[in-house]
């Protein structure tokens, strides 16, 4: 008799239908993408004006990233079908790149006045199409990028240049902009 019972419990007419939920992430997924390469791109133009080196750029990135882990996930699967992994990949690969680059937009369209700073060039040495100048007093020893002018921005007047002219601006979070590298005789 018992086994008759439990034949009965779990027949498919006694058991309750389970609603199937249907997998409605490939919109999001699409627009993530798109996201994540537009972040991307705009990110990369950015990096090349302000005044952050490769190790500040990866750590603002990995601010924004851990701030996007404050979202909950209950908020995404009230209208997504969404699981722990594509929560944790979207977080990492759109959501904090593109807080991130909303970061540098707002600290490059609101940015304060420009100032210009003005330093001797005791060495210049090539490198490829570049020329690395060494400052008087060491200025920005720690940040080639910034001492580093290309034959595109030279334009041809590297051999007698003295000086070095950088224009900066501050931005809304502090974030230095390179508005303009220049040499002067």
């Amino acid at each position: 008799m018992n086994s008759k019972n439990e034949i009965q419990q779990n027949s498919p007419s006694s058991r309750k239908l389970e609603s199937i939920k249907r997998d409605n992430m490939g919109n999001f997924t699409v627009l993530m993408v798109f996201l994540y390469f537009i972040s991307l791109f705009v990110s990369l133009q950015f990096f090349q004006i302000i005044d952050l080196g490769l190790y500040e750029f990866f750590r603002l990135n990995l601010l924004f990233i851990g701030i996007s882990f404050l979202i909950p996930i209950y908020l995404y699967r009230k209208k997504l079908s969404i699981s722990f992994y594509e929560y944790t990949l979207i977080n990492i690969l759109s959501i904090g790149p593109f807080l991130c680059t909303l970061c540098l937009i707002f600290n490059f369209i609101f940015s304060g006045n420009s100032y210009v700073e003005n330093y001797t060039i005791v060495e210049k040495k090539r490198e490829g199409s570049n020329v690395v100048l060494t400052l008087e007093g060491n200025h920005y020893s720690d940040k080639e990028y910034l001492r580093t002018i290309s034959d595109f921005e030279s334009a041809g007047s590297i051999g007698g240049a003295k000086q070095l002219h950088i224009q900066f601006s501050d931005g809304l979070f502090g974030i230095r902009i390179i508005e303009e590298k220049r040499l002067n005789n």
